[in-house]
């Protein structure tokens, strides 16, 4: 179950071409407002299986988190929660302090086991990337970003620490990097036919 799958015009464009139908212009794809990993979990739970969770890019387990509810009051086997940002993981140690079941990564997902740079800006605290020019997008002076180390965790190194050998719902938020993150996951491991993909 994927959440973001691209540029979705462009497929469309292309399928209907294909078919031999054209595509106005100006049609467009009303926006969805689901929350697909609450929808990803329901169907866990029909299946009667307590999940494994993981989230990559948990940030501070509030702004934009569609796991905070299922986190605080579904039942699940475990969720690993990797965040890179110092600040963030504090806030998520505090916010899930109460519950033995959720471990908290400070790490970036990478391709190397070594501490690496990342950078984030004040103006955007959610947002943290191992590219400095990621926030010139948004018009943000070099200047106005600062860098920190984190320690780098290849998927495999990950899996290993932690045990994994499943994992039933796989959330990724990774400023850009999803399908990367999502493709080094899918290298490593054997994602069961019911995992709920959403990134």
């Amino acid at each position: 179950m994927l959440n973001k799958m691209g540029n979705i015009y462009y497929y469309i464009g292309q399928i209907s071409r294909w078919l031999g139908y054209s595509v106005l212009s100006s049609w467009k794809i009303p926006e969805c407002n689901i929350n697909l990993v609450e929808i990803c979990f329901s169907l866990l739970e029909q299946d009667s299986i307590l999940p494994i969770i993981v989230q990559v890019g948990a940030f501070d387990g509030v702004s934009n988190d569609y796991l905070t509810d299922i986190l605080t009051k579904k039942n699940y086997q475990a969720a690993y929660l990797v965040e890179p940002q110092p600040r963030a993981v504090g806030k998520l140690y505090e916010k899930y302090s109460n519950q033995n079941n959720i471990y908290i990564i400070e790490a970036a997902i990478s391709h190397v086991d070594e501490t690496i740079m990342m950078y984030f800006s004040d103006s955007f605290d959610q947002k943290a990337s191992l590219n400095i020019d990621h926030f010139s997008k948004f018009g943000l002076p070099k200047r106005s970003i600062h860098s920190f180390l984190v320690e780098g965790m290849t998927v495999k190194t990950f899996c290993s620490k932690y045990h994994l050998n499943r994992i039933d719902l796989l959330q990724i938020d990774t400023e850009g990097l999803d399908l990367l993150v999502l493709k080094m996951f899918l290298a490593v491991v054997n994602l069961p036919l019911t995992t709920g993909i959403v990134f």
